[in-house]
């Protein structure tokens, strides 16, 4: 992920607020699954799936949605809010003000069908895979967020938080 911007930045390319939903999906084999992306600084980086709440949806509409479209998966059950997270990044040229709310779901095995992503996500998403908590935890690409090894690692251990966390970058 990239940097907040300067002051001087945001005052000539003031971020766009961005409201958005992700999901930590775990499956039974008890791996997480994530998404590979390049922001604008050329950092690859891994992430849950998710994206921009639509006017009208909730963030949980906006999750299932997310869900559908970026892995085929047509009814999830969300387990709980595992967090929020404020974050600027630039995507395309745009920085963006991203204000997630993350949710929890597990899921069985399945095969990742990516046929229903917007046009953006195609370009936008280099990969996808499925992670042990040892693999997170001893790799050394870059996760979003940074401790997200660890919030799957209690996630599988405790279940979603009594009360939503606030995560970080």
């Amino acid at each position: 992920m990239t940097q907040a911007p300067s002051p001087a930045d945001r005052a000539s390319n003031a971020p766009i607020i961005r409201p958005t939903a992700r999901v930590v999906i775990i499956d039974a084999a008890d791996r997480a699954l994530l998404f590979a992306g390049i922001n604008d600084d050329g950092l690859r980086f891994w992430y849950p799936p998710g994206g921009g709440i639509e006017a009208g949806e909730s963030p949980e509409e906006t999750a299932r949605r997310e869900l559908r479209e970026e892995t085929g998966l047509a009814e999830v059950e969300l387990q709980g809010v595992l967090g929020h997270r404020h974050v600027v990044v630039s995507w395309g040229g745009v920085w963006y003000e991203c204000r997630e709310q993350w949710f929890v779901a597990r899921v069985s095995v399945f095969a990742i069908d990516t046929s229903g992503m917007a046009d953006h996500e195609i370009t936008m998403i280099d990969d996808h895979r499925w992670w042990s908590v040892d693999e997170l935890m001893q790799t050394s690409d870059v996760l979003a967020p940074s401790n997200l090894a660890t919030l799957v690692r209690d996630v599988l251990r405790y279940g979603p938080p009594q009360r939503p966390i606030e995560m970080g970058l």
